[in-house]
């Protein structure tokens, strides 16, 4: 990543500090949005996101171009974190009450 987007040790680190902030912020309305959308548009549209997100990386943008990817990288993939949340939690339930 350093050699192809030409970035320092520190801009690197910057942009891991913007997708750990917004996620760890973000996590907590993914949750709110898990309940209130269906996971049946709400998953493949964060995917799409996240992949169209990563085909746009392929382009090298400057330096705000990744921070701006890796801030949005950081609300998609709670998306996906928080919908696998819920159904790992179903799944332990059930195991422990089975039918």
């Amino acid at each position: 990543m350093q050699e192809h987007f030409n970035l320092t040790c520190g801009q690197i680190g910057n942009a891991l500090s913007i997708y750990s902030t917004v996620a760890a912020v973000g996590f907590l309305f993914a949750i709110y949005f898990a309940d209130k959308f269906s996971k049946k548009i709400a998953l493949p549209a964060s995917l799409i996101a996240t992949g169209i997100l990563g085909i746009y990386l392929l382009t090298f943008p400057g330096y705000h171009g990744i921070l701006l990817v890796w801030a949005l990288f950081g609300i998609t993939c709670n998306t996906n974190r928080s919908y696998d949340h819920n159904l790992s939690c179903c799944r332990i339930n059930l195991w422990k009450y089975p039918r």
